[in-house]
């Protein structure tokens, strides 16, 4: 007679985010065993899977998350408006999880990341999963710095009581459930009014939110991913330009767009910066062009590594970008329009 071997269990936090919606749904297919971490309202999972109530700077909530989990998929993705903030909420909570973790007998920790971490601001760049982040981090804006400051927490616990880690850096992830005003394309000061990061023309990485989810799926039984940074976006095929283009056509409505210099974007907020700290604002900070340049993502993205590692092949072409991609995100807003008229 065979022993029964019981199905693995994972602890997922951000599961109520459109990645971690897609993820549980592939796991759930695969017979994993899920608990989530949630400090809001349970209902959105149904019966499907186990939850914690608590958040992630509650020391108690999360020692209970992680009682018989083999494996932590760390979703939360928190915005912060300073960079205490960014601290408080992401830095601080990925450290203690995955201290947690580790002694709490936890085999493998992934980590969603973002490809802003890199320099991305050369044409002539390259960048695969072996990429390291940005050696001028440090005049990156708050978001890039925490993630790279939660990487290096997590490059500092792996190996630790045998728990292994591994850091996706997501594209510019859309489809269902994402917001068609992608930070990503430029900056929307309404849903119909953009100004894209330079002049639009270049191949952004995109990635459809499933095939985010896949890859991590996929992940979970693959000891080749074990210390690795994975990077998870579809190979190049949407400008900008492409992705609004799409986004009026599906809404059947005028959309204003306009490339806009980079260099005006720092200006502008170089300006402020300079007043607040004149008037010595507690969330001042300093103003860099770089940063700015690195908003228009025109290096060479290259995924082929984590498609071989994987068996992993994400969609490319920009036809089923726009049909799952963008279409999904646009209809959301028109459905909503809907029925609040």
């Amino acid at each position: 007679m065979h022993a029964t071997v019981e199905p693995l269990r994972v602890l997922i936090t951000g599961a109520s985010g459109f990645i971690g919606l897609s993820l549980i749904e592939r796991l759930l297919k695969h017979g994993i065993n899920i608990r989530v971490l949630t400090r809001g309202d349970a209902k959105v999972f149904q019966d499907r899977v186990e939850y914690v109530q608590g958040s992630l700077q509650d020391r108690s909530a999360l020692e209970r998350s992680l009682e018989d989990v083999q494996a932590v998929y760390h979703l939360a993705n928190p915005v912060g408006s300073n960079w205490q903030q960014y601290v408080d909420e992401m830095v601080n909570p990925t450290a203690l999880l995955a201290q947690l973790s580790a002694s709490a007998g936890v085999k493998n920790f992934f980590f969603a990341s973002s490809v802003d971490l890199y320099d991305s601001s050369r044409v002539e760049a390259r960048i695969t999963g072996d990429t390291p982040a940005d050696p001028d981090i440090a005049r990156r804006n708050h978001y890039a710095r925490a993630k790279h400051a939660c990487e290096t927490h997590l490059r500092q616990v792996d190996r630790q009581n045998d728990l292994r880690v591994t850091i996706f850096r997501l594209g510019l992830t859309i489809g269902k459930g994402a917001s068609h005003a992608h930070r990503g394309v430029g900056h929307f000061s309404s849903p119909t009014v953009v100004r894209l990061w330079g002049a639009g023309r270049h191949r952004l990485p995109f990635i459809l939110v499933d095939d985010a989810a896949d890859a991590m799926a996929r992940s979970l039984t693959n000891p080749q991913v074990a210390g690795r940074t994975l990077l998870l976006s579809a190979p190049p095929s949407l400008t900008a330009r492409d992705y609004m283009k799409a986004v009026a056509a599906r809404a059947h409505k005028r959309v204003y767009v306009w490339p806009y210099a980079v260099w005006l974007f720092w200006a502008a907020d170089a300006l402020k910066e300079s007043i607040k700290h004149l008037l010595r604002h507690p969330n001042r900070r300093s103003a860099h062009l770089h940063d700015w340049k690195c908003r228009s993502h025109r290096a060479d993205y290259d995924p082929t590594t984590t498609m071989h590692i994987l068996d992993w092949n994400p969609v490319s072409d920009r036809e089923t970008l726009i049909a799952r991609g963008v279409n999904p995100a646009v209809d959301q807003i028109i459905n909503r329009t809907v029925s609040r008229g």
